[in-house]
């Protein structure tokens, strides 16, 4: 009885001692949890703030590790916002970033993997305006971070950051793999449910609810559209939502070809299965199809909201992105909304000197 009883007292210690582990565990990985979100959100207002004020670039060795490529390259990042500013002719008044943390993962005890996405905000003036009466302009920007910390000295710091900001800065960390970058895929459609459509140029284009459904998505994206981020860019897919939500419509559904437009989401409420017309989705041949008859080419000045303008990057005759128009800023001139990179109101011909431009003018009727 006395050894049944040893037994008995022995498993309870057993799990005892079980349940204290792994509570320690628990409270453990909590607590660095906690430690890296702190060091993490306070890392990105000093390595932003330094952007208008150099003093806060020294306040960085207390968050990144020193032997790194990363660490070198934050203390210099504000260098491309200063030629953002002289390309772009404006003065950066104020630039604040809030970051959304939606995983933390520790890999073992010195090492953890943070995703997030960081919201970058700027104001800023044209550089002739005066600077007491001017209208001040905001700007915006989403960017994913891919962040690595390592625990050294009890001490947690920045071994690694991939991120991109895109053409707008030139902002791409040493980390950053670009053949992450895919090409466009687009899967072979092979049903030919042609749905009825409105005769061209009878349905008038709704400019403002185009526009402000890409301000309101622009930095979020829509959860009932699929995301083609990963596959080549999801500009395209983005200024098609924008067009469908001021009034444009399906052309030929279910067929792929340069003259249909349309999107299929299979009537589930998962995107994964959805799939698009090329003319929704790749720019090269969006562009052609919208000038087929919704709408026209033209100058920046006279530019609407509403419209849309192609870019091509490097001058080789290849539209690699498309951004809607937005706003406007204290001089009238155009400022556009866009994913991958995703901006808000942002100057419309940030796209360097190799870029060139192709504003077009959606019809009032399409």
């Amino acid at each position: 009885m006395k050894k049944i009883f040893s037994i008995f007292i022995l498993m309870i210690l057993f799990i005892c001692g079980a349940v204290i582990n792994v509570n320690a565990y628990t409270n453990n990985e909590n607590m660095n949890s906690k430690e890296i979100t702190n060091i993490i959100t306070e890392a990105y207002q000093y390595r932003t703030k330094s952007i208008v004020d150099p003093s806060y670039i020294d306040k960085l060795e207390l968050f990144y590790a020193k032997d790194t490529k990363i660490y070198n390259f934050e203390k210099n990042r504000y260098k491309n916002y200063i030629e953002m500013a002289d390309r772009l002719n404006i003065k950066i008044l104020n630039i604040k970033s809030n970051v959304e943390i939606s995983n933390i993962k520790l890999k073992n005890n010195d090492e953890c993997q943070v995703d997030l996405k960081e919201i970058i905000s700027f104001d800023w003036i044209n550089s002739n305006d005066d600077p007491i009466n001017s209208k001040i302009n905001k700007s915006d920007m989403s960017v994913d971070h891919k962040v690595t910390l390592i625990e050294k000295d009890n001490e947690w710091k920045i071994q690694k950051d991939e991120y991109t900001e895109g053409y707008l800065t030139n902002v791409t960390s040493p980390d950053f793999d670009v053949s992450q970058l895919k090409s466009l895929s687009v899967p072979e459609i092979t049903h030919d449910n042609v749905v009825p459509y409105s005769p061209p140029g009878s349905t008038p284009y709704n400019r403002n609810a185009a526009a402000n459904y890409a301000e309101n998505y622009c930095l979020k994206y829509n959860p009932s559209y699929k995301s083609y981020d990963s596959v080549g860019g999801d500009c395209a897919n983005f200024v098609s939502q924008c067009l469908y939500a001021g009034g444009a419509y399906y052309i030929g559904f279910g067929i792929n070809s340069s003259t249909n437009w349309w999107y299929d989401n299979k009537n589930t409420s998962l995107t994964t299965d959805d799939v698009a017309s090329t003319t929704w989705t790749y720019c090269p041949s969006q562009r052609p199809f919208i000038l087929s008859g919704w709408g026209s080419e033209t100058t920046s000045s006279s530019l609407s909201r509403g419209d849309i303008i192609y870019y091509d990057w490097t001058g080789d005759g290849i539209w690699d992105h498309v951004a809607i128009v937005t706003g406007f800023d204290s001089s009238g001139a155009p400022l556009v909304s866009c994913h991958t990179t995703d901006y808000h109101n942002i100057k419309w011909n940030y796209g360097g000197s190799s870029c060139k431009y192709s504003c077009i003018h959606i019809n009032n009727y399409i």
